[in-house]
Order: C-alpha cells, then structure tokens, then sequence
C-alpha cells in the first residue's frame, strides 16, 4: 500500500514539475524573464535562472518614430484601432485621429507607446 501511494506520489511530483516548466517556457516566450527565473528557481533550475535574467538585461530598446508611424497611415487614409489593454476601450489612430494615446482616455491606465509602435509596423507591412 505504501508503495502505491509513493508511486502517485511521484507521478504527481513529476506531473507538476513538467507544468512549471512549461509555464517557465510560456513566460519566457511572453518576456517575463523575471516571473519565468523565480519559477526555474523554484524548480532548482539556478542555471537558467541566471540565464533568463541576463537576457532581460541584453534586451535593447530601438527608437521608434511612432509619430511617423501615425502619418504614414494618415497619408494612406487608414485608421487603426487599437485597445487599452487594462479596460479594454477601444482607442484609434491614423486618418481619423493623429494623437497618440499615452493615457487612456477611459480609465487612465499608462499606455505603452512600444506596442502602439509594434501594432502600427505590422498593420504597414
């Protein structure tokens, strides 16, 4: 009896261990170095700990002429909604409205002008 129970024991143990790491490969991929380290942490993985902080360190930030951005969907007559991704309200930019939303105007969340940028760049290409 004994024995079973250590059996689904470990089978419960090893389960879990492989949903952490595939959390730790899901946060990763989302760029949550950070929370994706203190999980490999508490998998005693500290090799890739270390590793997942030092990437969130090597990242470079590019600048982005997000206002350029805008005009060239202007220029095109395009207008692009985009969402808060706090409230969910639904903010546009291009032909109809040129300002770009560092605040939304709904519930006053900092918005990202990062993904703005991302957004924009793929809709133009």
């Amino acid at each position: 009896m004994e024995t079973i129970l250590s059996k689904q024991k470990n089978a419960l143990t090893t389960q879990t261990k492989r949903l952490r790491a595939k959390n730790v490969e899901n946060l990763e991929k989302a760029g949550r170095y950070e929370e994706a380290a203190q999980e490999c942490e508490k998998l005693g993985m500290l090799e890739k700990a270390g590793q997942l902080r030092r990437k969130e360190k090597e990242i470079t930030v590019l600048p982005v002429d997000v206002n350029g951005l805008i005009r060239q969907l202007a220029v095109r007559g395009q207008t692009l909604t985009y969402h808060c991704c706090h409230c969910g309200a639904p903010l546009k930019v291009g032909a109809e409205s040129e300002e770009v939303f560092k605040i939304c105007p709904n519930c006053g969340y900092s918005l990202e002008v990062i993904d703005l940028a991302k957004l924009i760049n793929q809709h133009l290409s």
